[in-house]
């Protein structure tokens, strides 16, 4: 019987936890940290971000080891879900929330880089989109200036086709477990690495490598999918200091098998939908920057 499949248990795909507060270690009063998003400042650092990730060990070795298989040439979507809100405000809120800003910063500068790698192969225009409830106006405002197209739910997963790749890193929804249920398989899944299973495991894919919980749980449904038909093409350094810790690439095996869906592929995907994000209301003041060059990448306006 497998763990997951045990009479009295019952899985649920969310963290119940509490809400942290700071407060000073002496008196143990509350600390107030300016958190309102200031869309100058969220420019900059995704700017900064943006170089860091570019420039970067990591970004490199995932350039080098898509150059060295066979990829689809109709690649038209890159999505990404679960990749936080980049909005930044006060530059000295605790340590924590930036690192937390750093990571979500770095993994749309992830998006705009896999775009860079894939498009040379593909015979299609290919669009980042991303989906997330914590996005507001400065998020939107920002991603939109890169070419991030912000989506509501479920509006990105209705874009996820054959021809689509899916990002989701240690997202807080069971991301996974919705396609596979949906039946769609996108061309490569960049998600959390399958657990190697062991008799002590208490849930099926309840915890990731460090032990923290996860939303996107690996059910039995996921753990198929992902094993029957998806081959893992690259993964990462386990080193929990880098931002792909634990972070799978799965390339679906009929594109890395079957020479003649490389240059078939699948019929056009219809457009994706127009409509715009509901956003928050906050009365911002919108900041345009001029615009930057990244090595010989792509030229980006912010």
């Amino acid at each position: 019987m497998k763990p997951n499949d045990r009479p009295g248990h019952v899985l649920l795909p969310v963290q119940i936890q509490y809400k942290l507060r700071w407060r000073h270690k002496t008196d143990h009063t509350r600390v107030i940290f300016d958190e309102s998003p200031d869309m100058d400042a969220t420019q900059k650092y995704f700017k900064k971000c943006y170089v860091e990730w570019g420039e970067g060990k990591e970004n490199k070795a995932i350039a080098e080891a898509l150059s060295e298989i066979n990829l689809p040439t109709n690649i038209r979507y890159i999505v990404g879900f679960g990749l936080g809100s980049i909005a930044i405000g006060n530059e000295n809120g605790p340590k924590t929330c930036w690192e937390r800003k750093k990571r979500c910063n770095c993994q749309h500068a992830m998006l705009l880089n896999l775009r860079d790698a894939l498009q040379p192969h593909s015979k299609e225009n290919i669009i980042c989109i991303a989906q997330d409830p914590a996005y507001d106006e400065t998020d939107v405002d920002v991603l939109d200036a890169v070419d991030i197209i912000i989506l509501n739910d479920p509006d990105g997963l209705m874009v996820v086709t054959p021809n689509s790749v899916v990002v989701s890193i240690h997202p807080t929804a069971p991301v996974r477990a919705i396609l596979a249920d949906f039946m769609v398989r996108p061309a490569m899944f960049i998600c959390d690495k399958l657990k190697d299973l062991s008799p002590s495991d208490p849930v099926l894919g309840s915890h990731n490598k460090n032990n923290t919980p996860t939303e996107d749980w690996e059910s039995a449904r996921v753990r198929l999918m992902l094993e029957e038909e998806y081959e893992l093409i690259y993964e990462p350094p386990p080193d929990p200091g880098v931002m792909l810790f634990n972070i799978g690439f799965y390339l679906r095996k009929d594109i890395a098998t079957d020479p003649v869906w490389l240059e078939a592929g699948y019929a056009a995907d219809e457009d994706i939908p127009k409509k715009k994000p509901q956003k928050k209301k906050r009365k911002k003041k919108v900041y345009r920057l001029g615009t930057f060059n990244v090595c010989d990448r792509q030229t980006i306006s912010i």
